[in-house]
């Protein structure tokens, strides 16, 4: 692993800091689930943004 990519997962992605980031099946989400979920925070943000 090369030192820019453990710099990188060390202080932008803190979730990968573990030795195990292995998903079980059941707890991964599909492509669909993960492209509407973008929908929703995309929506969200949108609306903040005319609120403001």
């Amino acid at each position: 692993m090369s030192a820019k990519k453990i710099y990188r997962e060390k202080f932008l992605y803190p979730e990968f800091q573990s030795d195990d980031t292995y998903k079980a099946p059941q707890e991964q989400i599909t492509i669909t689930q993960a492209r509407l979920l973008i929908q929703d925070v995309d929506r969200i943000v949108n609306q903040i943004i005319n609120l403001i």
